[in-house]
This record gives structure tokens, C-alpha cells and sequence, in this order.
């Protein structure tokens, strides 16, 4: 669950769609999301398996895995692109994500996917 104010906007990176801007200044080191199971949501492999095709498709583009577990971000926090040079910084055993540097009003979080197992392989593709 996102814990600072943003909106969706059009990306600053070329063809990434939708990205999620911040709509306050955000110090170093703040928390800025938190993995929520009264908002978010996880799935089992099991649980997984039993969604249906379009079901599955939103949770593929969505969802991250960590630990065999699918999380999905049910707020702004999926908007979140992918840059080798993030402004955040996640926490895997906190299910969390940092600001690594302050961020103003009106810039677009980035995160490193590679942090949740994505390979600069499956970036480019």
C-alpha cells in the first residue's frame, strides 16, 4: 500500500505507458510502500492456477514475485517502472520500498525490477 500521495500520468520513459508521479515531496530514506494484506493481495502457485485467462493476464503484468509467492499492488504502486537508475530501493524481507534519494513533487517513481527477480534478459523483451 502506497503510504505517500501520487498520481498516474504518462510515463517520461518512451513507450512505458502509465507511471506513477509522487504529489509531495518525499525525504531519503522514507517509506513510501508497504505491502498491505488488508489492501494488496498474494497468490499461491495453487491460487494462481485456479484464475481465469483474463484474470491472470492482469496478474502477470501486475504482480511481482518474491519467495514462490505472486504480490499484486492493488493501488498506484503497480505503475511503478523500471529504471537501472531508481529512485527507490526495495526491502525484501520487509515487503517494502524506500525512496534513495528525495524525491519532489511531480517526479515519477522508479524501481529496479531486477531487484524482484526480473533479469535484464527479460527487460529487453
Amino acid at each position: 500500500m502506497l503510504l505517500v500521495k501520487t498520481y498516474l500520468e504518462t510515463s517520461t520513459l518512451e513507450n512505458a505507458g502509465l507511471g506513477c508521479f509522487v504529489d509531495e515531496d518525499i525525504k531519503a530514506g522514507q517509506l513510501i510502500w508497504k505491502y498491505d494484506d488488508h489492501i494488496d493481495r498474494k497468490f499461491t502457485h495453487e491460487e494462481y492456477k485456479q484464475l481465469s485467462p483474463i484474470q491472470r493476464q492482469f496478474v502477470d503484468k501486475y504482480a511481482y514475485m518474491h519467495n514462490g509467492t505472486l504480490y499484486l499492488c492493488v493501488d498506484n504502486g503497480r505503475f511503478f517502472n523500471h529504471s537501472n537508475y531508481p529512485n527507490t530501493y526495495e526491502s525484501a524481507e520487509e515487503q517494502a520500498t524506500y525512496a534513495s534519494r528525495e524525491i519532489k513533487a511531480g517526479e515519477e517513481i522508479f524501481s529496479d525490477y531486477t531487484t524482484f527477480g526480473i533479469t535484464q534478459q527479460d527487460l529487453n523483451h
